[in-house]
């Protein structure tokens, strides 16, 4: 008797490889990432997700402040009707987002729903957050037919790929700038965001993250950080900087 073939993966036939359904969408996704602009990203998303037997992908991205979910343009939900806001303190994307774990929601939900898991054996919205290392970036929300450990598993690798791409294409996206603002930026606080680097920073020996307010008109203080292999040093406006040896 044959094993049977997992899900996701790829197998052997005839001498023949034939692609699993993973690498239809990672590898699509992954090819077609290095002409698009972030304002393509949602299509190339739910294009490539479709490849995987996913539905309604929803990217967000969190506010400087972190207090809400914003929707990358050109997205809509199940309904048709373009994606809106959400807040982080009060939804399941909030929480994924929030705890840094997938959570599942039930698939009619809109995406501002309040906290009503759904169970793993119907069509589940599933939110993940997106990560740059320890860096929230915001959350992926996708709609699978059941969320078995496979899909679950996909649906991560996908997250951590679209991450990737966030990452390296909003420093050039003026629509991303306007995005992630709730209020209009003073001209040091322009030069100061440009400059720093992201506010949290984790390794194996290492953990930062810093906050500054107000975000939107700080002109004096700033904060900056390196890492060598056998120290990380941090600065700011203040006199101090911290040494942590190497374990």
């Amino acid at each position: 008797m044959t094993k049977p073939e997992r899900p996701g993966r790829a197998a052997d036939r005839g001498g023949t490889r034939v692609q699993s359904r993973g690498e239809r969408m990672l590898g699509g996704l992954l090819q077609a990432s290095h002409l698009i602009s972030l304002e393509d990203l949602p299509m190339l998303v739910a294009e490539s997700a479709a490849r995987a037997g996913f539905s309604q992908t929803m990217l967000y991205v969190a506010d400087l402040q972190h207090q809400s979910l914003l929707p990358l343009s050109g997205q809509y939900d199940h309904t048709g009707r373009p994606l809106e806001p959400i807040r982080i303190d009060s939804t399941m994307a909030g929480r994924a987002f929030r705890n840094t774990e997938l959570v599942r929601a039930r698939a009619t939900d809109p995406p501002f729903a309040a906290e009503h898991p759904a169970s793993a054996q119907e069509p589940c919205l599933l939110w993940i957050p997106l990560l740059d290392g320890a860096e929230r970036v915001g959350v992926l929300g996708v709609t699978v037919p059941e969320a078995d450990e496979d899909a679950e598993s996909l649906a991560g690798h996908l997250a951590d790929l679209v991450s990737l791409m966030i990452v390296s294409k909003r420093g050039t996206s003026d629509s991303y700038a306007c995005l992630v603002r709730a209020d209009q930026m003073s001209i040091s606080a322009e030069v100061l965001w440009n400059l720093m680097p992201a506010m949290t920073l984790a390794n194996d020996r290492i953990m930062i993250s810093a906050v500054l307010e107000p975000a939107y008109d700080v002109g004096g203080d700033a904060y900056d950080y390196a890492s060598a292999v056998t120290c990380c040093t941090w600065r700011s406006s203040t006199p101090w900087a911290t040494t942590y040896p190497r374990a």
